[in-house]
C-alpha cells in the first residue's frame, strides 16, 4: 500500500479538525464540555495521519487531552489555540494545493 502524501493527509484529517473547532467555538455547552468534544475528534486519529510537518502539534494535542484537567483554564486556552492552528495549518496545506491545481 502507497504511503499517502501530505496533501491526502490533510484531506484525510480535515474533516474532524474542522469538528473540533466547531465544539470549541459554537457549541453551547460550558468551555470545559466543549474542550472534551474537541478532544473526542482526535480520538479516531494517530499522529502519522497528520501530514509531516503537523505531526509534532497534532501529537501535543493528543498527549494534552489525556493530561488536561478541567479545572486548569490557562491549559484549556492554550489547547484551543493549538487546535486553531492545527487546523488552520491543515486547511492551508489544502488549499494551497487547490491553487496549485487551478495554476
Amino acid at each position: 500500500m502507497q504511503e499517502m502524501n501530505d496533501v491526502e493527509k490533510a484531506l484525510s484529517v480535515r474533516e474532524r479538525v474542522t469538528r473540533a473547532v466547531h465544539f470549541l467555538a459554537i457549541e453551547k455547552e460550558d468551555v470545559r464540555s466543549r474542550l472534551a468534544s474537541a478532544f473526542d475528534q482526535f480520538v479516531p486519529l494517530m499522529e502519522h495521519g497528520f501530514p509531516t510537518d503537523l505531526q509534532d502539534q497534532a501529537r501535543r494535542i493528543m498527549d494534552a487531552s489525556t493530561k488536561y484537567e478541567a479545572s486548569d483554564l490557562d491549559a484549556g486556552q492554550k489547547i484551543a489555540k493549538d487546535i486553531w492552528s492545527l487546523f488552520m495549518s491543515v486547511n492551508r496545506i489544502v488549499e494551497d494545493d487547490l491553487e496549485d491545481k487551478a495554476l
